[in-house]
């Protein structure tokens, strides 16, 4: 969504295209609302949360008592100026509605002195006669939110009926409205002559209607939707999604809008619900399936390639990227609902994403999606989309995540793998080798790693990924009853507070032991079944404790270990542990 503070970024719009016909000039609020406007279906719900919305009464308030003008920035509309009676809202929505339900807080905080003459003065900027005559609310919300923003902000009844909002757009109308209306009391409060209370509510009605904008008019709805994007680049920050819909929606038949908005709506509400970035997913998508490109060239591939699309066409293209974003949800943050079609590898599966996403990695969710998609197209088998997703896996954590590699080329070596998967050549067999090839042009220095390893520590890298690391020592030993997220990990030498008595100082160096303390060779891990009770424990009643634990790697201490736990020990159980990855081949391309 556009930010409040967006609008004060834009700068002064230029007619650089002279084919594009509109027109653009300064206007305050006051003449905005002296026309009728109504907002597409396609457009965004009403998002402004209560950071915006404070942040527009604090500039307001400001405004008044500094006695400075305020800017708005750009307001785009579609239709023709001096002529057209009803515009439509090409961009601004979010601060017309906004500006609408402060205007209704006004007018009821006037009923409520007993103001009823202001209070229908303010009423005009809301609602008033066309030039049929017939009452017309300013700004019309062609969705199911629309009734409600009727009900509880435009009717100016004594007596109006509100229901209980429903959807998150009505609630946050809601509290909006509640927002205002609380902060207007909060002044009028500390104003005890009723004289002074209607002087400030007439300095603040005064003050949003002096409000600036730029006013933009459009005639065609293709120069409204350049206007779009050229506001993008002057620093609105809208989204590529915000762009893509605007481009699908207006290719689609009028009478399939609504099944169209619904599609999106969900669409954006499964991303919102498991925090994905939605833009990712479009860029990703695309490398995936077209070609590779750029984030700030993406927008521009999309309009090129979808350019020739009819209606129908543009309603296969959507229907394409609702099913690709279910894919990718499922990919980027899976739940246990996710890969119910791989029964009993459904488990493995979702333990290597959950994996990949602990590293970090976003540039390898486009071959994922690719290799997803190909499952389903039964290009590959679900065997081979596991062993791609195991090596994806090894690669990203032994290049990225240990040695630090350079990740500029490796979009690209996704995106081309991914699009090779398309070809009607494609054989699993040499493009896997093709791909290992890929990855072991980047110099997978493995003598590098294992000494890499040697430094990793508790303060280096996130405990998920010493977990991580444990776990995987302790899996390749074939104990499945431990993994990443019901293991914890524990310090064998105590981090801190430890009796020196009993846990004696093992280096002179305080790095050198803060080093040591926290090596992979002082560090093991604990399942939630065991006694973790140990803390600053001394070894000898910890190895006792290890004694029963779940994982081989920690009951195994008090043999390989019988006596103390010092220095030495620690050095020689992480060679072991490292020697034990080299001979096992974990995380071997």
């Amino acid at each position: 969504m556009t930010d409040y503070n967006d609008t004060k970024k834009q700068g002064k719009l230029t007619e650089e295209n002279m084919a594009l016909d509109f027109k653009s000039e300064p206007i305050n609020v006051s003449t905005v609302f002296n026309g009728f406007y109504q907002i597409p279906p396609y457009q965004r719900d009403y998002e402004w949360g209560m950071d915006e919305i404070d942040d527009l009464w604090n500039d307001i308030v400001n405004a008044i008592e500094n006695q400075t003008d305020h800017f708005l920035g750009a307001l785009v509309f579609r239709g023709e100026k001096g002529k057209d009676t009803m515009f439509e809202v090409m961009d601004g929505q979010q601060r017309l509605i906004t500006l609408t339900i402060l205007l209704a807080a006004i007018r009821d905080n006037l009923d409520k002195l007993g103001e009823k003459k202001l209070a229908r003065g303010t009423q005009v900027s809301i609602s008033s006669p066309d030039k049929s005559g017939n009452e017309t609310y300013k700004l019309i919300l062609n969705r199911s939110a629309g009734k409600y923003i009727e009900e509880l902000i435009q009717k100016h009844e004594a007596s109006k009926k509100i229901r209980s909002p429903q959807s998150e757009e009505e609630k946050k109308i809601k509290k909006a409205y509640e927002y205002f209306d609380k902060k207007i009391d909060e002044k009028l409060h500390v104003l005890a002559d009723i004289s002074d209370k209607i002087n400030f509510i007439k300095k603040l009605k005064g003050k949003i209607e002096e409000i600036y904008v730029i006013g933009i008019y459009v005639i065609t709805e293709e120069d409204a939707y350049t206007i779009f994007e050229v506001l993008n680049d002057r620093g609105l920050e809208l989204s590529v999604a915000d762009l893509l819909k605007n481009l699908i929606f207006k290719k689609y038949e009028q009478g399939k809008i609504k099944d169209a908005e619904d599609t999106w709506r969900k669409m954006i509400h499964l991303f919102e619900n498991r925090k994905i970035n939605f833009t990712k997913f479009l860029r990703h998508f695309w490398l995936s399936k077209y070609k590779f490109v750029s984030t700030p060239e993406l927008f521009k591939d999309i309009k090129k390639e979808t350019q020739s699309h009819d209606s129908e066409r543009m309603s296969n293209f959507l229907s394409e990227i609702d099913k690709e974003s279910r894919s990718y949800t499922s990919l980027y943050s899976p739940v246990q609902t996710d890969f119910d079609e791989f029964s009993q590898k459904k488990k493995d599966i979702i333990e290597i994403l959950l994996n990949i996403k602990l590293f970090d990695v976003k540039q390898c969710y486009s071959l994922m999606l690719a290799l997803y998609r190909a499952v389903n197209l039964k290009k590959i088998t679900k065997q081979q989309f596991i062993e791609t997703l195991n090596l994806i896996e090894n690669f990203t954590f032994v290049y990225i995540v240990i040695l630090k590699g350079r990740t500029s080329s490796l979009e690209e070596i996704f995106s081309s793998s991914a699009l090779k998967i398309k070809n009607s050549a494609f054989e699993f067999k040499d493009w896997m080798k093709d791909l290992k090839g890929e990855f072991n042009k980047l110099s997978v220095d493995y003598k590098r790693f294992y000494e890499e390893l040697e430094k990793v520590t508790y303060i280096s890298h996130k405990p998920n990924v010493i977990k991580y690391i444990l776990t995987k020592i302790e899996f390749s030993g074939h104990n499945n009853l431990l993994n990443l997220y019901n293991a914890s990990i524990e310090h064998i030498h105590p981090a801190s507070g430890g009796d020196e008595k009993v846990w004696p100082k093992i280096s002179t160096d305080k790095q050198e032991e803060e080093d040591l303390i926290n090596n992979l060779g002082n560090l093991t891990i604990l399942h939630p079944d065991d006694n973790q009770v140990l803390a600053t424990d001394s070894y000898e009643i910890k190895k006792e404790a290890y004694k029963n634990c779940t994982a081989k790697i920690t009951s195994t201490i008090p043999t390989q270990y019988p006596s103390v736990w010092n220095r030495k020990t620690i050095i020689d159980r992480r060679d072991k542990l490292i020697k034990d990855i080299k001979d096992n081949g974990i995380w071997k391309i």
